[in-house]
């Protein structure tokens, strides 16, 4: 397999939101294991208590985001798929689920590799966050029998708001 690094992808899923991402930068975690925890939020995140985007899509990107190129992608967790392409393991056939996430779909989910996930991950964002729908949210919860989320549902605080 050629060495891994790159940023494109083919098909967007997972768990990710900015201000996630604003959060873990500054610690929050009281694990520090990598995955977003219900204790980091002092509102509710529709996606910790689903996941079901990492069990329905292909996570598809270039391989110059894994760390073999200097990416951040652990290489171990990706398969190729195409000779420029990867697909975290778990997603890269149907049934899937991958490789880094842990917990039980729509119950309590969590990410492994939260702070080393790939782009599709990153940009994924559940329906009505910023209040944008996102109908491949509501396809993968369908999937595993669980209702799309509602526009009026809480969601991540406010930007610059501070959380628990």
């Amino acid at each position: 397999m050629p060495p891994i690094s790159g940023m494109f992808f083919f098909i967007y899923p997972l768990l990710s939101h900015p201000r996630l991402d604003q959060q873990w930068r500054r610690g929050l975690s009281p694990d520090n294991n990598n995955s977003p925890s219900l204790a980091i939020m002092s509102e509710y995140n529709p996606c910790l208590d689903c996941g079901a985007c990492c069990g329905y899509f292909r996570v598809s990107f270039f391989w110059g985001e894994c760390q073999s190129s200097g990416g951040v992608v652990p290489d171990d967790l990706v398969v190729q798929i195409t000779p420029s392409r990867v697909a975290m393991i778990g997603t890269d056939a149907k049934p899937c689920r991958c490789i880094s996430l842990d917990g039980e779909i729509g119950k309590q989910v969590g990410c492994s590799i939260y702070a080393n996930r790939s782009t599709p991950c990153r940009e994924f964002e559940a329906s009505w966050v910023d209040g944008v729908h996102n109908p491949s949210c509501d396809a993968a919860r369908a999937a595993y029998g669980l209702p799309p989320l509602e526009a009026n549902e809480p969601h991540w605080p406010d930007e610059g708001a501070e959380v628990a």
